[in-house]
């Protein structure tokens, strides 16, 4: 097996003026997933607003993504459990690897469950552990919202489906985009290529929830639990 060098941790990462990265321990590769989300059409032209810095030319960027120390991995495979694309393998007891980095997206879900600290993030450093509900999660300012469908047609786990608006006094109800909290992977994507910056990565699953729940915008299947 070819080993791979870490990636050294002298870049700073990227800041995204709608998250809070330095209290969540959430990292985001932004101008990468752009390129990533243009190049595969899962969103449209209208994503990208111009007002943003055009990503490098591919041979120039470099490969952004988690990587796990061998020699700390104990082989739990909670990571590959964890892994919402599957581009994590190896055997109990033995140390795991992602095999394919170029799809990774940094969603933190492997960093956050392993119990050995062997899972750097693309800058090089360890995120904390995080419980399910301390996660941060995709929040879409309903009031913003076109129900333009960027958000739905990037999510990479179908976490966002489209909605009648829930405002009781409006007489022409609108369709807005809506996220299911449980199954966002925290990848930021969505509030990426929002074409209308309606999308934070502000809260937590809990908080979220909570806010949700006052707003009467929980998704149907959460709000039925």
């Amino acid at each position: 097996m070819v080993e791979r060098e870490a990636p050294a941790a002298q870049h700073p990462p990227p800041s995204h003026p709608l998250t809070h990265e330095a209290d969540s321990g959430y990292d985001g590769g932004t101008s990468r997933w752009v390129a990533r989300a243009a190049r595969s059409g899962r969103a449209t032209a209208r994503a990208t607003p111009a007002k943003r810095p055009a990503p490098p030319p591919p041979h120039l960027a470099p490969c952004m993504a988690f990587f796990i120390l061998e020699e700390k991995c104990v082989g739990c495979t909670l990571c590959a459990k964890e892994c919402p694309i599957s581009i994590i393998e190896g055997a109990t007891k033995q140390a795991f690897r992602i095999f394919a980095p170029d799809e990774c997206i940094e969603c933190s879900l492997c960093a956050w469950v392993c119990p050995a600290e062997a899972i750097q993030n693309p800058f090089g450093e360890i995120p904390p552990k995080l419980k399910a509900t301390q996660r941060p999660v995709a929040w879409i300012d309903e009031e913003g919202c076109t129900g333009c469908e960027v958000c739905m047609e990037a999510c990479p786990v179908d976490a966002i489906a489209k909605v009648t608006a829930s405002d009781p006094g409006d007489q022409s109800p609108t369709q807005v985009c809506r996220v299911d909290y449980d199954t966002c992977v925290s990848c930021s994507l969505c509030s990426v290529m929002c074409p209308w910056e309606t999308i934070s990565m502000a809260l937590d699953r809990e908080e979220a929830h909570e806010l949700a729940t006052l707003q009467g915008t929980l998704p149907l299947a959460a709000s039925a639990s």
